[in-house]
């Protein structure tokens, strides 16, 4: 014991300094402005003095305490996990070891305290299941050796798409829950893992790979809260849709006389923007079964998420970028009260289009639908879908003008060109995607 000691005393005057560095200039200002613009009571003063030798010291005993256990911990557990040579037992290890060290973090016990709309437990269990996931990936990273930025750039974009349909109060809960990473407890021992995982590999690169995982491990949070708002969002979505769609059908057929009936809540508007990405998604799936599995084309990418995925984004930029060109159009030729009802309608069609699309993705992908009728029934609804917006745009903006050539250049130049150039781009990259013999 008296050796241990020994030991540690010069790495305890080493931490007091450091912790004195990290709170003597902030506990000066702080006595600077109680002496001159922001004068307080003596009590005050004397608490806040208090406080911070307290902090000095707590910072002292944490500091040596995590570099003499935690980290040398981190890096035995690290190198011995990799070690194993066996995939599954280090991703199983890694997340347990995130989750388990996310939620003994004092800063997310503090952060789930403060945010009253969602239980503590799902917080912080959401949280830690984040970083549980982002730490296996950020392994898988270490050990396959993937580009850090390209991950980031991913990851992130992930993360801006979902902040566009999550509840604003999610937000601010989601990137403070991304802090949770650079806690006390969470960073030496997520970096002393990491260590111990590059330490095993021995090559040239092993540093470089490890660098980032604190940086990985901070994403997980963040795209851990922005899903709960989505679920969440969805689940009160799917309570509300029966009474709105029945009354935005109402309105579809028979337009409302005042502009009290065409004002659309935000909560409204979120709903009809989650459906159209719904049938952004589902189209995707569509075509990529179409190409797969009707037509057998071979792709250079293996993975079938990622093919989805780049199938369905693309549908997600043609719906933003019509919406963008209906938006331009209308606003240069159309008055404003029939811009705003046009563009609750095509919101409403484009979200209907998803909501039929749903079981028969499901009859497809669970029940082995023939291929053929599927193919017929999507056809059926895009067909469907295109005839209620010619009728749409017919009554809203030429029913009172009787010019049946412009309705008819107006539907070919918005809706039918833009479907056939988008097929021609699916081709051109379903093909691009090919595997040729």
């Amino acid at each position: 014991m008296d050796a241990i000691l020994k030991a540690s005393l010069p790495k305890l005057r080493e931490k007091l300094l450091e912790a004195l560095q990290a709170v003597l200039p902030i506990a000066a200002i702080v006595l600077v402005l109680c002496f001159t613009i922001a004068p307080v009571s003596p009590s005050i003063l004397l608490c806040f003095l208090l406080g911070a030798a307290m902090i000095v010291v707590g910072i002292m005993f944490f500091t040596l305490g995590a570099e003499m256990s935690m980290t040398p911990m981190g890096e035995r557990v690290g190198a011995v996990i990799t070690k194993s040579r066996k995939l599954p037992v280090i991703l199983g290890i890694g997340f347990l070891l995130g989750f388990l060290i996310t939620i003994s973090e004092p800063d997310l016990q503090v952060l789930a305290n403060q945010v009253p709309s969602i239980p503590n437990r799902t917080l912080i269990l959401s949280v830690a299941a984040g970083v549980g996931l982002f730490l296996v990936f950020a392994f898988l990273r270490m050990l396959i050796g993937i580009s850090l930025p390209k991950l980031l750039v991913l990851f992130y974009g992930m993360i801006f798409l979902l902040a566009a349909f999550v509840p604003k109060e999610f937000l601010a809960v989601a990137f403070d829950s991304g802090g949770v990473t650079t806690g006390p407890m969470t960073v030496p021992f997520i970096m002393a893992l990491g260590v111990g995982v590059s330490a095993i590999r021995g090559d040239r690169h092993a540093a470089d790979d490890s660098f980032g995982l604190v940086a990985m491990c901070s994403i997980g949070p963040i795209l851990a809260v922005l899903l709960l708002g989505c679920f969440l969002l969805a689940m009160f979505s799917f309570s509300f849709s029966k009474n709105l769609f029945l009354q935005q059908l109402k309105n579809f057929f028979f337009v409302p006389r005042s502009v009290a009936e065409m004002t659309e809540t935000a909560l409204e508007r979120r709903f009809q923007w989650f459906f159209i990405l719904q049938t952004a998604m589902l189209l995707g799936i569509i075509y990529y079964v179409y190409q797969a599995f009707y037509l057998h084309t071979d792709f250079v990418i293996d993975s079938q998420l990622a093919l989805i995925a780049l199938f369905a984004g693309f549908f997600t930029l043609y719906f933003g970028v019509k919406y963008g060109i209906y938006k331009f159009v209308n606003w240069v030729f159309f008055h404003r009260q029939n811009n705003e009802q046009w563009n609750r309608s095509w919101r409403l069609l484009s979200a209907t289009e998803g909501v039929l699309l749903f079981p028969l993705v499901l009859l497809v992908v669970y029940f082995d639908l023939p291929l053929p009728s599927a193919f017929i029934y999507t056809a059926s609804i895009i067909v469907l879908v295109k005839i209620l917006t010619f009728y749409k745009s017919f009554t809203i903006f030429f029913s009172q003008s009787n010019v049946h050539l412009q309705i008819i250049l107006y539907f070919c130049a918005l809706e039918l060109m833009p479907i056939v150039t988008s097929w021609g781009i699916l081709e051109m990259i379903a093909s691009y995607l090919n595997i040729n013999f």
